[in-house]
């Protein structure tokens, strides 16, 4: 659960210039700021009237700090507060021993460099624990006594609320090299974390809250490049309908798809293509599949292509692929296509020839990913939709490695690829030359067998019907978002099928219209 989101992410190097320029600018004080963000944590403790008790555990940086504020100001309510200072006294900034010293003199009993016995004992007495270790300029990875009192704070099970970012979550990244603290919730402050955001630091953030300290909108720098959804902002998105339209006035899709066993990604892409408000589409598929999917698609046209030994399409097929393809706005190529080798020669023929916008998925992409070059000399936008295997196959590397930096990837994609890159998964990310987009929609139902049909039929539509490629790539991921959000309203989360968030797009899109501005 996001709360109080505001439209930019920023990495730990922007938050830093950001403040400097606040400080240089606009006449503001740390001092004071560190004042706002302690008091901010300590009445977000305070609305919870079970928690009397609360351990803060402070770094000697910033964070640490606020920690300390927040301690006083909790202690001033009448709450019971220990600080446990992972720092020599000595060796702490002027700021952060100042509010150190106001923190004592309020007789908030102070545990410097305590050992993990009394961290152990401390976190058994407390009813919350505040997390002040480390902010957002941590790159590092929590090691020798640092990782040990994480170690214990995750042990203790206690209810956690992290300062700015989980203590061992890089902020830029997300990345976690080692441990991390596992936080209720975040209180960050002007604008969220990347890393808070993204796999696998959202998995240590909990619920996050974003908190204006005072900084104002112009300290905030023009050049972030990573944006957040945001329902008005996407609600605008939504092409709209002249009372004179026509089928062929408001998007004609051309979907490849299709081969003997995965006839269900092509009607999945099909109908979803359709329920976003695509006028024509029609399906080029096998021509041994044709009666099935004439029986299972009702508004699809169908174009049986030639076929191999196998039943997939084949490199016969190009020919009539191209010149079919001048009918139409947008090629959608890969559901279901298969592994076949020359159904492989044939989906590449088409990207490099097809002198048209394409959307690449699933087979499309696996095709792709033995010559990704091709993708460089085309000169109309691409987009493509790989899942982090899909992705490492482009760019040779593992899926692990995707999952370790999703943001430095998504980027790499658009760069070695020259292609509109939806990075799928836990907070899919959308990426072109200067910005990217992380999509605060969906959930984990999604995590089932031809959703990503269902997405690349959306983003097609939508490109079809004059929504810009990047633009299309937002939208469409937004929508699919929502479709599984208020599909599993009804179904659960283990119940959700791809046809659910297909059969919920109208709704999807109904509700995201109430944001439009007129």
């Amino acid at each position: 659960m996001i709360l109080e989101l505001g439209k930019y992410a920023v990495t730990g190097n922007q938050m830093k210039s950001i403040e400097e320029a606040a400080v240089k600018h606009y006449s503001l004080k740390i001092a004071d700021l560190m004042e706002v963000a302690g008091k901010a944590i300590a009445d977000k403790i305070k609305k919870n009237k079970k928690w009397k008790k609360i351990l803060v555990i402070s770094g000697k940086g910033n964070n640490g700090g606020d920690g300390m504020v927040c301690a006083r100001f909790l202690k001033e309510s009448k709450r019971e507060v220990r600080i446990e200072l992972l720092s020599k006294e000595d060796n702490l900034p002027s700021l952060v021993w100042q509010n150190l010293q106001k923190a004592e003199a309020k007789g908030i009993k102070i545990s410097e460099m305590p050992a993990l016995k009394k961290v152990s004992s401390d976190l058994r007495w407390a009813d919350v624990v505040v997390d002040g270790i480390f902010g957002f300029g941590f790159k590092d990875r929590l090691k020798g006594y640092y990782g040990q009192v994480v170690e214990e704070i995750n042990e203790s099970n206690k209810p956690v609320i992290a300062i700015d970012i989980p203590t061992g979550v890089d902020a830029s990244t997300g990345k976690v090299s080692g441990k991390a603290v596992r936080a209720k919730s975040t209180v960050t402050f002007t604008c969220p974390k990347i890393g808070c955001l993204i796999y696998p630091g959202m998995l240590y953030a909990g619920n996050i809250d974003v908190v204006n300290i005072g900084i104002p909108f112009q300290a905030v720098d023009k050049k972030i490049t990573c944006l957040l959804t945001d329902p008005e902002e996407c609600a605008n998105l939504i092409p709209h309908r002249r009372i004179n339209s026509h089928k062929k006035s408001v998007g004609k899709v051309l979907v490849i798809a299709g081969s003997q066993g995965m006839t269900g990604a092509a009607v999945l892409a099909c109908r979803s293509a359709l329920r976003t408000g695509a006028g024509t589409v029609v399906l080029a598929c096998p021509e041994g599949l044709n009666q099935i999917f004439e029986i299972k698609l009702t508004e699809t046209m169908t174009r049986p292509l030639s076929q191999t030994e196998e039943g997939t399409i084949s490199p016969n097929a190009i020919d009539t692929v191209i010149e079919m393809s001048k009918d139409f706005d947008v090629i959608l190529i890969g559901p279901g296509l298969s592994l076949n080798k020359e159904t492989k020669v044939f989906i590449r023929a088409i990207i490099k020839k097809a002198n048209m916008p394409i959307v690449i998925d699933a087979d499309g992409l696996n095709a792709l990913s033995e010559s990704p070059g091709i993708l460089l000399k085309r000169n109309i936008e691409t987009i493509i939709t790989p899942h982090p295997g899909e992705l490492g196959r482009l760019l040779k590397i593992s899926a692990d490695e995707i999952q370790k930096d999703r943001l430095k990837w998504a980027k790499e994609a658009y760069r070695k690829l020259n292609a509109v890159t939806i990075l799928k998964g836990e907070r899919s990310l959308i990426t072109e030359k200067n910005h990217t987009v992380i999509n605060l929609s969906g959930n984990p139902g999604l995590s089932t067998a031809g959703t990503g049909d269902v997405l690349a039929g959306m983003i097609a539509s939508l490109w079809a019907q004059g929504v810009p490629a990047f633009q299309a790539g937002i939208l469409g991921t937004y929508l699919h978002g929502i479709a599984a959000d208020i599909a599993v309203e009804e179904l659960t989360e283990w119940g959700l099928l791809a046809g659910d968030v297909l059969k919920h797009i109208p709704k999807a899109i109904k509700r995201l219209l109430e944001y439009k501005v007129s």
